[in-house]
């Protein structure tokens, strides 16, 4: 530009200038509105977590079916009886044998 403005060229030079001009305005403009409807997206996206409740069990833990519902079926028993541990092993028990 400057060597156009030195050599008396500014009419040659001038409309080369003003399409340029334009044309980074105009890709700026494109970049600001990308970054507006992103920042849009983002905060919507925030302000929709921010209302969803806070589910601490994962799914298929506890959050979909209550926890009898998972229990295995044990045939002749049911209830809470099936859930008990068996009592069997060494020193389980009165009278084991182990120091008395």
């Amino acid at each position: 530009m400057e060597l156009a403005w030195k050599a008396g060229l500014m009419d040659y030079a001038m409309p080369y200038m003003i399409q340029i001009t334009r044309d980074m305005f105009t890709r700026l403009d494109t970049v600001q509105k990308k970054n507006e409807d992103r920042e849009k997206k983002e905060e919507q996206a925030a302000k929709q977590q921010m209302t969803q409740p806070i589910d601490i069990y994962p799914p298929g833990m506890m959050g979909d079916t209550p926890m009898l519902m998972n229990a295995p079926d044990s045939g002749q028993f049911s209830g809470f009886a099936a859930m008990a541990p068996a009592m069997s092993g060494m020193g389980m028990g009165m009278g084991s044998g182990m120091g008395s």
